[in-house]
């Protein structure tokens, strides 16, 4: 599962710190910086619907060798729109594959008849493709990226970084002790969140409009 740390990227004036070596593979030699970058992703607007996008860029410290396979990896699993939707889409995939697999263990559909027919036949490679590959992709993700940026956190100027190795992440907040600290980067209650807040307006308002409709 490895460990997910908040790092505040202000309030504390300090730059970012990394353990001076790599986290791939604990080398010490041949380190060099690979940019990163953690965005925070919003719908604005009423009647022209908009996707906002706000990033903080970030350079994580690595080996030579790994610095390639790191950024790719924490690309793939990162919490933009762009990288959920192409999980997803494997999931559902995969999803697919598994009902037609099921169909043909229950006698529902049959293999043969499934190939014989063009459309099925290219639906269900096509599908079975995806699905297969898009899983071998982001299991290679999730063991290349040793520390990726999540996301920024949707209320607060906070970044969410995941570790797969504890050992390492306690040594990040070590040499980051204010910006990791509880004051700077806690979550704060849902309650006191403004996107909450915001939801909670929009339906009260809602409520009281269709109050005074039904009267």
């Amino acid at each position: 599962m490895g460990e997910i740390v908040r790092y505040s990227i202000v309030g504390h004036g300090e730059p970012i710190k990394w353990p001076q070596r790599c986290p791939c593979c604990g080398g010490e030699q041949n380190l060099t910086y690979s940019q990163a970058r953690a965005a925070r992703e919003s719908i604005s607007g009423l009647s022209r619907i908009r996707l906002r996008t706000e990033w903080y860029d970030f350079s994580i410290l690595t080996c030579r060798d790994h610095a390639f396979s790191n950024w790719l990896g924490g690309k793939i699993l990162e919490k933009t729109t762009a990288a959920t939707v192409f999980r997803s889409t494997v999931y559902f995939c995969l999803f697919l594959v598994a009902v037609m697999a099921l169909q043909f263990a229950t006698g529902m559909r049959t293999w043969h008849e499934t190939m014989a027919e063009e459309r099925p036949r290219i639906f269900f490679l096509v599908v079975g493709t995806i699905g297969a590959l898009g899983l071998l992709l982001i299991l290679w993700a999730k063991s290349a990226a040793k520390v990726y940026v999540m996301k920024l956190d949707k209320d607060q100027n906070v970044a969410i970084l995941h570790f797969s190795s504890e050992k390492y992440a306690r040594e990040f907040k070590r040499v980051n002790m204010k910006a990791t600290s509880r004051r700077l980067a806690d979550s704060m209650p849902f309650f006191m969140r403004p996107s909450f807040i915001k939801f909670a307006l929009i339906a009260g308002v809602i409520l009281l409009v269709g109050a005074m409709v039904g009267r």
